[in-house]
């Protein structure tokens, strides 16, 4: 598998949250990818197309560092990106 780099990681991230229907503007969508990542090592997956996917599925190591650079690309949002702001009381 060629190396997935962190732009096209980038890129698909957008993509990803604009599906979804995050703003990223706030870090919001940052926390929900943390959350995320931290409760499934495979969550990396939802990020490569169908051939990506077969080719790495059993290779862990593989797997292992999309998930840092995932990771790492989150961190480095979540520390960039304004805190979502509080629901007003209106």
């Amino acid at each position: 598998m060629a190396k997935l780099t962190k732009e096209e990681l980038e890129k698909r991230l957008k993509k990803y949250a604009k599906s979804m229907g995050f703003e990223l503007e706030n870090q919001r969508f940052y926390q929900y990818l943390r959350l995320n990542i931290d409760f499934d090592s495979f969550f990396i997956l939802n990020f490569l197309n169908k051939e990506e996917v077969i080719e790495i599925i059993e290779d862990k190591k593989t797997i292992n560092e999309l998930s840092i650079l995932l990771s790492d690309i989150v961190d480095e949002k979540l520390a960039s990106t304004p805190p979502y702001p509080p629901l007003s009381k209106n």
